[in-house]
């Protein structure tokens, strides 16, 4: 945005901002705590975030005012959020784990497995898109694995 000009220079300018429309409108962007800021002393606007569950990608729209006495002059502007992980490629490796039958009190059965074997992702030319999670469920039961005494996690 460029700046605003008016005359003469001894008047104040007064700005607001005024959120209009975006795929996530229940909170005004023009002031969420530690996500967005307006300066209504300059006019400018900050965005912050970075979570694309939290502020989904796509058009937001604001409107400034700037008021001086009682002349206004208005600049829409759009906010354009894309998802950096949306060209990113997953892809499977060699899974390494086999069925195997465990006798309880058995000795443990060994599965071991590092993460670049296991998987990979391109990214493109976005790089990191978050932590990449790898769970264990029980796929009869759909139950998850998160007592993590069924496991031993060596990242060595």
């Amino acid at each position: 945005m460029e700046d605003w000009l008016w005359f003469p220079d001894e008047c104040e300018i007064a700005f607001t901002c005024e959120f209009i429309d975006g795929p996530r409108t229940d909170e005004d962007l023009c002031a969420v705590t530690n996500i967005s800021f307006f300066d209504p002393d300059y006019g400018d606007f900050f965005f912050y975030g970075d979570d694309p569950y939290e502020w989904p990608p796509g058009d937001y729209i604001f409107k400034i005012t700037g008021t001086i006495g009682d002349l206004s002059d208005v600049y829409e502007f759009v906010l354009k959020l894309e998802d950096p992980c949306v060209i990113a490629q997953f892809t499977w490796g060699t899974i390494p784990f086999t069925d195997a039958v465990y006798i309880l009190e058995s000795p443990e059965i060994i599965q071991a497995w590092v993460d670049d074997d296991l998987y990979s992702v391109d990214y493109g030319n976005n790089g990191e898109c978050g932590t990449i999670i790898v769970d264990f469920y029980n796929y009869n039961t759909e139950d998850y694995f998160d007592d993590e005494s069924w496991f031993i996690f060596d990242n060595n």
